[in-house]
């Protein structure tokens, strides 16, 4: 697989991915007509697309010259700079994660071309520290409120036991 590269990737490839994750979508739609549940795992299917788009995207990025990403992301950047002045509403956090994001694909692409596959490896290295960050600061402390109080945030229970207080729950076994 060493001398895979993005030229054997034909266009018949890119049609069947494309096939592939209409019909993961319209699959999760048919299945929310019938039955509205919006949970992430109904798009499991479409997790082979998008890995697969995410790892193509990169090393596209990284193996070509990355000139016009670069020179798109410095007219946005301009163009929020200006927006910000002229609203007096400075858009600081945005205009830094642009600035951020031209930095990491000049590097990546210097990066690219000393050492092969290293971007692609810290940009998925990146997103696994991004998964345990979320996990350790938005999924544990869910169930360490328990199910009352995250319950009460929503308008529905979490569960069928969560939904019952123990006058209704006395009622109901009576």
């Amino acid at each position: 697989m060493a001398g895979c590269t993005l030229r054997l990737i034909r266009r018949e490839h890119y049609c069947l991915l494309a096939v592939w994750a209409v019909l993961a979508l319209l699959g999760y739609l048919w299945e929310n007509v019938h039955l509205p549940q919006f949970e992430g795992r109904h798009l499991f299917p479409a997790l082979v697309v998008w890995g697969l788009g995410y790892t193509l995207g990169l090393r596209k990025l990284f193996h070509s010259t990355p000139l016009p990403i670069l020179a798109l992301l410095a007219t946005s950047i301009v163009v929020l700079f200006a927006y910000s002045i002229a609203t007096g509403n400075y858009l600081g956090f945005d205009i830094t994660a642009l600035a951020l994001t031209m930095v990491i694909i000049g590097v990546g692409h210097w990066l690219q071309s000393r050492t092969p596959s290293t971007p692609l490896v810290l940009a998925t290295m990146s997103l696994v520290i991004l998964a345990i960050a979320c996990l350790f600061s938005y999924i544990i402390p869910a169930p360490v409120l328990g199910p009352q109080a995250v319950g009460r945030q929503l308008p529905f229970p979490l569960s069928a036991s969560a939904s019952l207080s123990p006058t209704r729950h006395a009622a109901t076994t009576n």
